[in-house]
C-alpha cells in the first residue's frame, strides 16, 4: 500500500541527516580512534562512530515520533504513530578500513497505521550525494556541509553513453550471519564475480547497501545491485529509493535448511524481521539475471 507522505517528511530527514552527515565525513577524512567492536549476532562491525551518530540523530527526531536505532534499539514512546528507523553508519567496515567515499547513514519514516514506509533518505557524506523517496519519486541532492542543493529527480533509466559497461554492485561480505545461519562465504563470493564477469558485467562493491541503493536510482550504467541486509531492518528505505526512481526489486530469506525462499519485498517486513537478500534492478530481465546470479552463487 502506496501512502502518500506528509510534505514535512523531506524536511525532517534532511534535517537528521545534517546532524549526521558531518561527524562521518570528518571521520573518513582525519581518522577516528576507538575500538571496534565485532557484533556477535552478525560479525558486523560497531564504532563510537556509529553510536554518536545515531545518538544525535535520536535526540533531535524523538520529537517527531518513536525511533529505532541500529545500535540504541527503540525509543520508549510506543505509542506515536511514525518510527523513525536509523542506520547511523551503513558501510561501518569501508569507515574502520579508512575507504572515504562508501559509508552512508540511512533514515526513514515507518507509518505504524498503514504499515508502510512513507518516506527514506540515504546520505553519503564521502561525496555528498543524498536521495530522498518523497511522495512518488525519489530526488538528488548535493550537501555542501551546510545546505542540500536539489540536482534532479532520480530515473534508473537515466543512462551514461560514455560508459560502456554494464555494472552490478554487490555487497556481501564474507562469512557475514544472520539468525546463525550463514549467508556468504568466500567460495560463494569467488562464483558469483567469476559469473558476473562471463556475462559481461562490470561488479564494484563499495561496502554500504544505502549507497548502492542511491547510484541505482540515479542511473548511469547500473543495471542492479545484490545486497546482504547486514543490520535487518535498517536496510529496508532502499527500496522505497529504488522503486520511486522507476526500479524493481526482490526479496529473498535463507532457511536453516540453506534454501532460498522467496519473500515480498511491499509486504511488513519491519515487523516480520526483514529480509536476508534484497535485489534490485532496472527492469524484470536485469531482476531475473540477478536472481539467477545469487542462486548459482548459494548452490553451485
Amino acid at each position: 500500500m502506496r501512502v502518500k507522505p506528509p510534505a514535512q517528511w523531506t524536511g525532517i530527514l534532511l534535517n537528521a541527516l545534517a546532524l549526521g552527515m558531518p561527524i562521518l565525513r570528518n571521520a573518513q577524512l582525519f581518522g577516528w580512534d576507538g575500538v571496534v567492536e565485532v557484533k556477535p549476532e552478525d560479525m558486523s562491525l560497531l564504532t563510537w562512530v556509529d553510536k554518536e551518530i545515531e545518538r544525535i540523530i535520536r535526540k533531535d527526531q524523538s520529537k517527531y515520533g518513536r525511533i529505532r536505532g541500529e545500535e540504541l534499539g527503540d525509543s520508549s514512546n510506543a505509542g506515536e504513530r511514525y518510527l523513525f528507523v536509523i542506520d547511523p553508519v551503513d558501510g561501518t567496515r569501508t569507515l574502520v578500513n579508512h575507504d572515504m567515499g562508501g559509508a552512508s547513514i540511512i533514515i526513514y519514516v515507518y507509518d505504524t497505521v498503514n504499515r508502510c514506509i512513507v518516506a527514506s533518505a540515504i546520505g553519503r557524506p564521502g561525496t555528498g550525494e543524498v536521495w530522498v523517496a518523497e511522495d512518488d519519486h525519489t530526488t538528488r541532492r548535493l550537501w555542501d556541509g551546510t545546505d542540500f542543493k536539489f540536482v534532479s529527480q532520480c530515473s534508473v533509466w537515466e543512462f551514461d553513453p560514455a560508459i560502456s559497461r554494464l555494472t552490478i554492485y554487490v555487497d556481501n561480505p564474507n562469512a557475514f550471519t544472520r539468525r546463525g545461519v550463514d549467508m556468504l562465504h568466500n567460495d560463494n563470493l569467488d562464483r558469483l564475480d567469476k559469473r558476473i564477469r562471463e556475462m559481461g558485467f562490470t561488479k564494484l562493491a563499495i561496502g554500504s547497501n544505502g549507497t548502492h541503493h542511491g547510484i541505482l536510482s540515479s542511473g548511469g550504467a547500473t543495471v542492479g545491485t545484490i545486497t546482504t541486509s547486514i543490520g535487518g531492518i535498517q536496510d529496508l528505505g532502499g527500496i522505497l529509493i529504488v522503486e520511486n526512481a522507476g526500479g524493481i526489486v526482490s526479496a529473498f530469506s535463507l532457511n536453516e535448511d540453506r534454501q532460498l525462499v522467496r519473500r515480498d519485498p511491499h509486504a511488513d517486513l519491519l515487523m516480520s524481521g526483514g529480509y536476508d537478500f534484497l535485489i534490485c534492478a532496472i527492469d524484470a530481465r536485469h531482476l531475473e539475471i540477478l536472481e539467477g546470479l545469487l542462486e548459482e552463487a548459494l548452490f553451485s
